[in-house]
């Protein structure tokens, strides 16, 4: 654990991972390894882990979806995400796949200095969200989807409800490591749907009409 003034930089571990302990400001803590070289140097107030999102070419994005983590880690950082159901816990990346993490308890991950942080610290760092919502053509069993980003990033298990044109529920969906969130439901009309996801304390609310067409 790391503090810089009234903040707090906690890194947890991953399954499988080796770690070590670490003696910092009166607690002794746990952290993985491969986060040392980051860890140390943030001690010295030298770097600070950064969130780093795929590169995808606009000509591919037909073809490959940005996605939460990069295929391959970067050399000189850890690379962390916020998660869409909870501000109390991140996504760590490792080559592509990212694992869920807790924030330890009382804290909120920051997601502008990807530490664990005081909530009156992390909730002024938040940032908003949209939604897309696609347009869909109409069956007995309908798939809805919307797509969940935070700064043109996907944003990683956002939950989200479709409903109809009353506000009733039609089917409920998280979003993958693409941001995308998908279901089926009946009962879909030419009146179309709306996608909903309701934030965090960290990230805003947000929602988007999808059509739908015979």
């Amino acid at each position: 654990m790391v503090t810089h003034g009234d903040r707090v930089n906690a890194w947890s571990d991953r399954k499988g991972c080796s770690s070590t302990f670490l003696f910092r400001n009166g607690a002794i803590v746990r952290t993985p390894v491969k986060s040392l070289a980051v860890l140390a140097a943030a001690t010295l107030g030298l770097i600070s882990p950064v969130w780093t999102a795929t590169a995808v070419e606009s000509a591919e994005r037909s073809q490959q979806a940005l996605r939460v983590c990069p295929a391959v880690d970067p050399e000189d950082a850890s690379v962390y995400a916020p998660l869409g159901n909870t501000a109390a816990g991140f996504a760590e990346c490792s080559n592509g796949v990212p694992y869920v993490m807790d924030c330890p308890q009382g804290l909120l991950f920051n997601l502008r200095l990807n530490v664990c942080d005081w909530p009156r610290n992390a909730e002024k760092e938040g940032a908003e969200t949209r939604l897309t919502a696609a347009a869909v053509t109409l069956s007995p069993t309908t798939e809805l989807s919307a797509v969940v980003t935070w700064e043109d990033k996907p944003l990683y298990q956002a939950p989200v409800v479709f409903l109809d044109p009353q506000g009733s529920a039609l089917c409920h969906a998280e979003t993958d490591d693409t941001g995308r969130a998908a279901c089926e439901a009946e009962g879909v009309t030419e009146a179309g749907y709306t996608a909903a996801y309701a934030g965090t304390e960290t990230l805003t609310t947000a929602n988007a009409r999808g059509t739908a067409r015979s």
